[in-house]
């Protein structure tokens, strides 16, 4: 069994013991944050294998891996350098495969993805996850994902905006939120709040979810929960019409041919308060789900 659909079963289910008693560290947000020297929004440009052979520390039987380097461009620095413009990432992957193993990075060959990191820097300028080698994907490089219902393959984040002329960028949402937090689905209910988008094409139905906050990155840090106030489309069809609004979907738990899926997932947020004290998404109710609200993903 390859590691990678155990580790996403268990990073998504929020487990942090593996079977047959390997024990993975269980870092707080507060753990991480704390030890990071780097803290950032940041986009892969490129990637490259290294010369260095390892093994990783705490698994047993040992578990070889080669070096990797990834070049990224910062979107937006919450904690370090503010000037930072680029880094080096240095992580590892392995070609074995194996039961109870490390939860490695995975960067997608040809891809260019967008990741939430918290980092420490080496002596040699390059930086590496916070959270140490063996078990960095998920909670110390997390992928960003648009939160439009296909869980943990949603698309890239698309900040601007051709259909407003709205020119969002990860700095002008932090500096216009009230409230930046990682976050967990707890529920959503409908309200008989009926809307427009679109100009008059689209009809929304309101909804309010329902949040519960791991890590405050701007704002008041005393909230535990949090209420959204979004939108669902009044006739799914419109979904699929050209360059539909892209709302947000979260896919509850459900179970299926005697399987329960989880449902649910971790957010990223960046929010606006609104007079009722339910919280919006920053840069509006059309486009959100690629923009303000995000999904966090271990891939």
């Amino acid at each position: 069994m390859r590691i990678k659909a155990l580790s996403t079963l268990l990073l998504l289910s929020g487990i942090s013991q593996l079977l047959d008693a390997r024990l993975v560290k269980s870092w707080s947000e507060e753990e991480i944050f704390e030890k990071a020297d780097l803290v950032v929004i940041a986009t892969v440009v490129s990637t490259k294998e290294t010369q260095e052979r390892s093994t990783l520390p705490d698994i047993q039987p040992p578990i070889e891996v080669c070096g990797m380097e990834a070049d990224l461009e910062t979107r937006l620095v919450f904690k370090g350098e503010k000037n930072i413009t680029k880094f080096r990432l240095h992580y590892y992957k392995t070609d074995e495969e194996f039961t109870n193993g490390p939860w490695l990075i995975e960067i997608p060959k040809g891809e260019q993805p967008t990741y939430l990191l918290f980092l420490t820097k080496e002596n040699d300028g390059r930086y590496a996850p916070a959270t140490d080698q063996t078990d960095p994907a998920g909670n110390a490089v997390i992928r960003l994902r648009g939160a439009n219902g296909v869980r943990g393959h949603g698309p890239e984040p698309q900040l601007h905006n051709g259909r407003s002329g709205q020119q969002w960028t990860y700095p002008k949402m932090l500096e216009k939120a009230d409230l930046v937090v990682k976050a967990d689905w707890v529920s959503t209910k409908g309200t008989d709040e009926r809307t427009t988008l679109l100009g008059k094409d689209v009809t929304g139905i309101g909804v309010t979810s329902e949040f519960t906050i791991n890590f405050v990155l701007k704002g008041p840090k005393d909230p535990e929960k949090l209420r959204l106030h979004h939108y669902k489309f009044q006739d799914e069809d419109d979904a699929f019409r050209a360059y539909p609004p892209q709302l947000i979907r979260i896919v509850p738990p459900v179970i299926r041919n005697g399987r329960q899926y989880p449902g649910g997932g971790k957010y990223l947020l960046f929010l606006t308060k609104e007079s009722d004290g339910r919280y919006a998404p920053v840069t509006g109710q059309t486009d959100p789900a690629v923009s303000s609200v995000l999904e966090l993903t271990p891939f």
